[in-house]
């Protein structure tokens, strides 16, 4: 900094005194406090492994809500040229009798649970028949459903077999029934059918978690209907037993709905 020069015989005005620089507030050895670690750069790793952590979680609880059950998946056996599925007319009962000759117990009470299930999804109401000592169509020497006076078809086939007649109607040792579903020469709807289950499978009665007779005969009853086999494992409908599923999912019933009383009758379209 300069200062002006005196007018002549006069002494220079004295110079300010340097000032000393101020006292550290903080005291000796301290200075300014640090920023947040937000502020010093520390905030890239910690983001990081925030990041990390949620990516774990959600991998590791994905499975979990996978298998939580609201997939809503389904399929049909069959579908109509329109796209629509073939199915029962909704506006007739479906006739049912059952040969429980080759049941390690008497299994008409899961029989009966299974169709009270299958109506409260679908609307459609069954009469029972009767029992019979008929076989399904396949097995040698076998006799047949007859066809009741006044119906169009035989009614549906509810029946324990032993290991050589169930391999006779199609099916494997090591699966516990098999359903097979009949249309109307039109092809619009399912007129009868046959649900053969594997009597030297050991299954327990009821719907208990396990290997239980329950959930097998309402699966056969979802084909009877016209359902077709889903990936989902929560949904009955998958073609796996899995003990812990012993109802309809979300998708077997969404499924078992579309096949229901919501659409038209028979008569009516016909």
């Amino acid at each position: 900094m300069r200062f002006p020069e005196p007018p002549d015989g006069l002494p220079p005005p004295p110079r300010p005194a340097e000032m000393p620089p101020p006292p550290n507030p903080l005291g000796p050895g301290l200075g300014p406090p640090r920023p947040p670690w937000f502020l010093r750069g520390a905030w890239l790793p910690a983001v990081l492994v925030i990041v990390l952590v949620a990516v774990v979680g959600a991998a590791i609880a994905g499975p979990l809500v996978a298998s939580s059950g609201h997939s809503r998946e389904y399929s049909f056996l069959q579908r109509r040229a329109d796209g629509s599925p073939v199915r029962w007319d909704p506006c007739a009962p479906i006739h049912f009798v059952t040969n429980l000759s080759g049941a390690p117990q008497n299994e008409f009470v899961d029989v009966q649970a299974a169709i009270r299930r299958v109506t409260a999804a679908t609307g459609i109401r069954f009469v029972y028949d009767g029992t019979t000592g008929a076989l399904p169509r396949g097995v040698p020497n076998a006799s047949e459903v007859p066809t009741p006076p006044g119906e169009d078809a035989p009614p549906v086939l509810i029946a324990w077999l032993d290991r050589e007649e169930f391999l006779d109607v199609g099916g494997k040792s090591s699966q516990v029934g098999l359903a097979v579903s009949s249309t109307e020469p039109d092809g619009f709807y399912y007129d009868t059918g046959f649900i053969a289950l594997n009597g030297g499978q050991d299954l327990v009665p009821g719907f208990g978690v396990g290997p239980t007779w329950g959930p097998v005969i309402l699966h056969e009853l979802g084909h009877i209907m016209g359902l077709g086999h889903v990936p989902a494992t929560d949904e009955l409908m998958n073609p796996q037993e899995n003990p812990v599923v012993t109802d309809f999912g979300d998708g077997d019933l969404a499924g078992l709905r579309i096949l229901g009383r919501h659409g038209s009758c028979a008569a009516a379209t016909s």
